[in-house]
């Protein structure tokens, strides 16, 4: 009894001397974190690396001290004095050490994918082991696949990569490029007796099998015409098909699945158009692969990370051969066995990251430049690798980069499993409906329904679901799901791995390495949906974001979340992420402008007045700084399109890419306009047809007014 009289009269002091610190329930910034943490004559600020980030919090009130130790054991963040009663709320040095080995562990590994892919063909041609012998994991490996999670595809994706291994093993490779030309002449002479609808271009199996009818036809027609030793073929790919012509129904249903032919001669013409197709298909990977051996260095993963996108233009050497391989230019001039000759050949290699349906995919695409008469596919090859940092990926590389973190991660698994049976969560009834909200907001509302306390770091990241921003899809849960349940099924993920501290829940997260990499700068959009959109404000707003940051955010066109809007309504012109990231880079060009002209353009003009700055007329330290921003903006821009270029103002990044708009013309040519109802960037050129020039950006923001109302509170 004396000992809560103590602890009463302990508390009750600390309330008098202001030493007390609340956080009702609410999304925080660490800012406001470090201002409420402010009391008591201390002064807290936030360290930088925590000015992007969110957190969810109900902690009742506490002493300063009892406080601190909450938010230091469930958020990994600390509060170092600095001296004179000061502290910085930051990340502890060796969590931002960690982060950065597991980063470079990350990079390191898929850099060892993509090199295991393009050494494939030689380990087939240098491997004595039969293709039987393959299991689905050395196959993957090898080929850099991902099977499908669907087992019928998984079987299929599967069967295909061992006929692939069957034909290098069965079929000298030398001999396969020798007669390549052959081969392409064989395939284009029997795929132009089928009608155009029936030729199969996909690799996917159809949803219907193929008309047996119009095949026979085809190849009728095909064998009225020719033999085929009128093509010069490898003798190693007509006695595969001879042999596979003389096998039974049911052994040539196995590789040759929906079709069948009574006579042996159809047979052997299927089986050698197929297995002249897979021969193709290896030849140009090897041509491809003969290329990327120049990339000295290839473009960084690492940096494609940090960046979301990296390209580069290198200027490489190829054999004609290799050339007329890459585009399958079988009736081009011939060239002599004996041939040395090489020519120069310019590609712009790209690294990027994106979501996929449970992960991510990096991936490399090459694209060879001055053949723009030839189809995109032609002129264009990828590698890809692709990580989920499910438990098993993240188990080997703890396991690899951080052995302690691996121990951790360990008894975060058991713990968590262990409080998925406490009372409290197991009893908190799903909503009704069939929406779904984020595992944060769900869980915000059991904190305050069942009066419990939770501090939790919220997992932004560019991998967004398709209708709000910021959040992965995974951590989306529909309403009728309980809240354990949706706890449980996510432990496959290990990014919200229940745990308690004292009385205060939280989510440790073992995948915010790189939730942090990405910087989504959630609270800077918070703090200015939440101001007057003053010119103080969006400068503030413009400081907070870097050029990458504001990139990323241009390409993201889903809604700003609920959540993150603090219970304001937004008007049309503030809705999107990417209006967000395009008003960073209107103020980009507004910070190049002296004071009073820029001030003046923050005001909204009168409704018919228009206001065009012309950026060529800049002093050149300020070219300087747009241009550096400006070819960083086109990387992202189109690698959030995989480079694949469609429209005018895409064309237009792509052509400062690859040097053939060079920089100074793209600045002397950009012209900003300021109307009543917001801001427009073009580019005019002599060699643009229209006469408004080519639109790269039209938005409502920045805006010198409200642009916020607020209709709720949030509770």
């Amino acid at each position: 009894m004396r000992y809560w009289v103590l602890i009463g009269l302990a508390m009750t002091l600390a309330l008098a001397r202001g030493q007390t610190v609340e956080f009702p329930l609410g999304y925080y910034s660490y800012a406001e974190i470090a201002q409420r943490m402010s009391v008591g004559g201390r002064r807290v600020v936030c360290a930088p690396e925590l000015n992007d980030s969110m957190t969810l919090l109900r902690l009742k009130p506490r002493e300063w001290g009892a406080m601190r130790r909450v938010l230091e054991n469930t958020l990994e963040v600390q509060f170092r004095p600095t001296g004179d009663n000061r502290w910085i709320l930051a990340r502890p040095p060796e969590v931002l050490k960690q982060d950065a080995r597991l980063l470079e562990a990350l990079a390191h590994a898929l850099e060892q994918d993509l090199l295991a892919q393009r050494a494939v063909l030689q380990r087939i041609i240098q491997s004595n082991t039969p293709a039987e012998t393959l299991t689905m994991e050395s196959a993957a490996r090898l080929f850099g696949v991902r099977f499908s999670s669907n087992p019928d595809l998984a079987r299929y994706q599967y069967e295909r990569l061992r006929e692939r291994v069957a034909l290098l093993q069965s079929a000298p490779f030398l001999e396969l490029r020798a007669h390549w030309r052959a081969i392409s002449r064989f395939r284009k002479a029997l795929a132009d007796e089928f009608p155009r609808a029936e030729v199969q271009t996909s690799p996917l199996p159809r949803v219907q099998p193929p008309a047996p009818l119009s095949h026979r036809v085809a190849i009728e027609r095909f064998l009225a015409k020719y033999s085929l030793g009128d093509f010069g073929l490898p003798p190693s790919l007509l006695r595969m098909a001879e042999q596979h012509a003389r096998l039974s129904q049911a052994e040539w249903e196995a590789i040759y699945p929906n079709i069948w032919f009574d006579a042996a001669e159809y047979r052997a013409v299927w089986a050698l158009d197929k297995q002249c197709a897979l021969a193709l298909e290896a030849l140009r990977t090897y041509a491809q692969h003969t290329l990327l051996q120049q990339l000295t260095p290839p473009p960084s993963l690492q940096q494609a990370f940090e960046q979301g996108g990296v390209a580069q233009v290198y200027t490489l050497s190829v054999d004609a051969e290799t050339l007329a391989l890459l585009f399958n230019d079988s009736e081009g001039a011939p060239v002599a066995p004996s041939a040395r000759a090489t020519t120069p050949l310019t590609l712009l290699a790209t690294a990027w990251w994106d979501k996929t349906l449970d992960g991510y995919r990096m991936a490399r695409r090459y694209l060879l430049l001055g053949y723009e008469d030839r189809p995109w596919i032609a002129r264009t090859f990828d590698e890809e690798a692709v990580f989920t940092l499910s438990r098993e990926e993240l188990s080997r590389l703890f396991r690899h980069a951080a052995p302690a973190r691996a121990r951790q991660f360990q008894q975060a698994l058991q713990r968590h499993e262990s409080l998925l049976q406490e009372r409290a969560l197991r009893q908190f009834p799903p909503r009704a409906g069939d929406l779904s909200h984020t595992l944060y907001e769900r869980l915000a509302e059991w904190a305050g329904q069942q009066d419990q306390e939770v501090a939790v770091e919220l997992a932004m990241t560019w991998d967004v679901c398709i209708i709000t921003w910021g959040t992965a899809l995974r951590l989306y849960v529909a309403d009728d799901v309980p809240l354990h349940t949706a706890l449980r099924e996510h432990t496959r993920y290990a990014e919200a791995l229940l745990d308690r501290y004292e009385t205060v829940w939280t989510l440790r997260n073992f995948a915010a390495f790189w939730n942090r990499l990405q910087r989504v700068p959630a609270a800077p959009i918070r703090r200015l949906i939440v101001s007057d959109g003053s010119p103080a404000d969006w400068k503030g707003f413009y400081r907070s974001l870097s050029p990458v940051q504001a990139a990323r955010l241009a390409t993201s066109s889903e809604y700003i979340p609920e959540w993150l809007r603090a219970g304001k309504t937004l008007v049309l012109d503030a809705q999107s992420a990417n209006d967000y990231g395009e008003a960073w880079l209107i103020l980009h060009f507004l910070e190049q402008l002296p004071s009073e002209q820029r001030d003046r353009l923050l005001k909204a003009p009168a409704w018919a007045d228009v206001i065009r700055v012309p950026l060529g007329s800049l002093p050149a330290p300020a070219k300087a700084r747009l241009a550096e921003v400006l070819r960083l903006w086109a990387t992202t821009q189109l690698a959030a399109k995989d480079f694949y270029v469609s429209r005018r103002d895409e064309q237009l990044w792509y052509d400062l890419l690859t040097g053939q708009l060079p920089m100074e013309r793209l600045l002397s040519g950009l012209v900003l306009e300021r109307r009543h109802g917001g801001w427009e960037l073009s580019y005019h050129a002599p060699e643009v047809e229209q006469h408004s020039g080519v639109l790269l950006l039209m938005n409502g923001l920045p805006a010198n007014r409200r642009l916020l109302w607020v209709p709720d509170a949030f509770e």
